[in-house]
């Protein structure tokens, strides 16, 4: 699959501090911002999206501004407006040099950044490349979408790009959710449409998952390499990498080197991918088990 990431309204006014703020809007733009740094090679195309009110903007805002029932029924306090400090990405988000932006709600309430027109053919967003046709030009077939709020803007944009035919994917630790009902009804639509969430983050090298139970999501044949941390006895950290040919799960050898000198690691794939037995290697014992299967995805 070609796939693109859709980061979706980082914004200040969505953030902590902001017009409309998001609980855990800054620690997931400073989760996307290091996911960006580590993975972004996964990826074809990067784009983000804005929420872009100008006063013509209608059914959006009341005059009552902060009204609960307002809110609950959808009509949001005065937010995101256009060349507005609260329009600005978060400092928390850091974007690759020349990620294009498509800005969204310019006249009418948009929540998808399907809606989303290309900032550089018009920087008011009057008119000009929706994100769906920039997508299609690149030849994407698959869509990864972070950003704020997860069961707003999220999952309007993931929902769309399934309805596009697109394979579409939420990565829930990048993302900030408004929560209760909200959340609860978002990913029923999204289920609905087809939307993947993903409750872990590619690349996620997280200390509580068990590697025999990492073992057991990965076929041995669909993996590139496994990257082993042991520590020997004397409490030496030596790090293991191995790699497996897809193509017919020939072992390409390295070595281990501690106290004892080389150590012949062929045959550790049994030990470590199928079962992550640390008694092949004497008194090591596994730290962790990194495993890289072949869509690039480094899971631990």
């Amino acid at each position: 699959m070609t796939r693109a990431l859709i980061i979706v309204d980082t914004q200040v006014d969505f953030v902590e501090g902001g017009r409309l703020a998001v609980d855990g809007g800054r620690e997931a733009a400073t989760a996307i911002t290091r996911y960006l740094a580590a993975e972004s090679g996964r990826y074809v195309a990067i784009a983000a999206t804005k929420d872009w009110h100008t006063p013509d903007t209608h059914n959006h805002f009341p005059a009552t501004a902060d009204d609960p029932i307002d809110i609950a029924n959808g009509i949001w306090p005065v937010h995101c407006m256009a060349g507005t400090a609260g329009s600005e990405f978060t400092p928390e988000l850091r974007l690759p040099d020349g990620t294009p932006t498509f800005l969204k709600g310019q006249t009418d309430a948009s929540y998808t950044g399907f809606d989303g027109i290309l900032a550089a053919d018009t920087p008011w967003g009057e008119s000009g490349t929706l994100l769906g046709d920039w997508l299609a030009v690149r030849g994407i077939t698959a869509v990864d979408v972070v950003g704020i709020a997860y069961d707003v803007c999220v999952a309007a944009t993931a929902i769309s790009a399934a309805n596009a035919g697109l394979a579409a994917t939420v990565i829930r630790p990048l993302t900030a959710a408004i929560g209760g009902e909200v959340t609860t009804a978002a990913e029923a639509d999204m289920a609905a449409a087809g939307v993947t969430i993903c409750n872990t983050t590619p690349g996620d090298v997280s200390d509580d998952l068990d590697p025999v139970a990492l073992a057991a999501q990965v076929n041995p044949l669909h993996v590139v390499s496994v990257a082993v941390m042991l520590r020997e006895s004397d409490g030496e950290l030596v790090h293991v990498e191995l790699g497996i040919d897809p193509g017919n799960g020939n072992i390409r050898t390295e070595y281990l080197y501690g106290d004892d000198g080389r150590v012949d690691l062929r045959g550790l794939r049994d030990a470590v991918v199928m079962t992550a037995d640390a008694d092949y290697l004497a008194d090591g014992r596994v730290e962790y088990v990194w495993v890289r299967p072949t869509d690039g995805a480094l899971m631990r």
